[in-house]
């Protein structure tokens, strides 16, 4: 699956701003590109299958081999596909398939986008919680670290696809890195910079309060009480008679209050402090198939 660099260059117009399409973990950018899938070629638009390139800089060479190692062993229909690599004497590429939609956090927060209908948030939960549950039912189970709603994309009928396992994250404009790890991590990464599949979960149902209220984990404009998601949502989730008014309201009438208090519950205990408080992702997705 190695793909010569020249090829690479001739797919991106030699990285042009016109296909740049957003910037990945660690200070990655993505652009937008026609490969022949056969060859491993460049080709013209619509002449082949289109790819998103996410070109790294020399220094993040340990994620760029990490990223690969993990996409060439892992095949799962809510991952993204690996379509291959490639490299210079100082730039990383990596090829995936291109995800036309985009990612959750911009339907969500971007201006532009319509608001996403209730069944299709659930249809997206179950399908970042079916692609969590296959890589920690793995042999030799795999974290995927820090999860977030940038990770998760979309194909054209909205299917969801999960990307950026283990690559590190930049943290959001105006938060410094101790905020970025309070805000996004489990308690005990915060305590013990260890990742682990209870820690994906805790991740996982902070995505789940995102597509539930609408909100982004963190908010700069709000006070910081009810900036921070987590901290904000709590005393929602615990009280049946207050779920309704934690709900994006761009969804009203979309949805059963039982629905959502059945959301409320999973999510709650997704992001319990105590990790063995919190369920398996199998466990989880099992509790929203039945939604």
């Amino acid at each position: 699956m190695a793909i010569e660099y020249e090829e690479i260059r001739k797919a991106t117009k030699n990285f042009e701003s016109e296909v740049l399409v957003g910037r990945g973990g660690f200070g990655s950018v993505i652009y937008n590109g026609w490969i022949d899938e056969q060859k491993l070629t460049a080709v013209k638009p619509a002449s082949g299958i289109a790819v998103a390139i996410n070109k790294m800089n020399l220094q993040q060479h340990k994620e760029w081999v990490d990223e690969i190692n993990y996409l060439r062993q892992l095949r799962h229909p809510n991952l993204v596909k690996l379509i291959g690599y490639g490299c210079n004497t100082d730039k990383r590429i990596v090829v995936y398939e291109f995800m036309p939609k985009g990612s959750l956090y911009n339907h969500l927060f971007t201006s532009g986008h319509e608001a996403l209908p209730w069944a299709t948030r659930t249809k997206v939960a179950i399908g970042a919680a079916t692609a969590l549950a296959f890589l920690h039912a793995l042999e030799i189970p795999v974290i995927h670290g820090a999860l977030q709603s940038s990770d998760i994309l979309f194909d054209g009928d909205f299917n969801t696809k999960l990307s950026n396992f283990g690559i590190a994250r930049e943290c959001p404009t105006g938060c410094d890195a101790a905020q970025f790890i309070n805000i996004y991590g489990a308690p005990e990464y915060i305590t013990t910079g260890r990742s682990s599949t209870r820690s994906d979960v805790y991740g996982f149902g902070v995505v789940l309060l995102e597509l539930m209220s609408g909100r982004p984990v963190w908010d700069r404009t709000r006070p910081a009480e009810e900036g921070q998601l987590v901290k904000w949502a709590r005393p929602y989730l615990r009280d049946e008679r207050r779920v309704g008014e934690m709900m994006d309201s761009r969804l009203m009438g979309e949805y059963t209050i039982k629905e959502a208090c059945k959301l409320a519950n999973i999510a709650l205990h997704c992001v319990s402090e105590a990790p063995k408080l919190r369920p398996t992702m199998s466990e989880v997705v099992a509790q929203l198939e039945q939604l």
